[in-house]
């Protein structure tokens, strides 16, 4: 039997963010991370194995790039 890593299985990646960030006192999806906002390196790291990768974010936050569930 053949070990391969394969997408055809459709798995798809969910990224969670959001939150008052009261005690942060700033969006930590957006903190630099390896020279990139945290959402995208984590979004570059899951599309390797997902076929799709979105954001659950709140209402009204902005993730341009990123394919976003309210």
């Amino acid at each position: 039997m053949e070990n391969q890593t394969s997408i055809d299985n459709k798995l798809n990646g969910l990224i969670l963010v959001g939150g008052k960030s009261s005690r942060m006192g700033t969006n930590k999806a957006f903190l630099d991370f390896n020279g990139q906002p945290q959402v995208n390196f984590l979004a570059s790291l899951l599309q390797r194995f997902c076929n799709d990768v979105f954001v659950g974010a709140k209402k009204g936050e902005d993730y341009s790039e990123l394919n976003v569930i309210e």
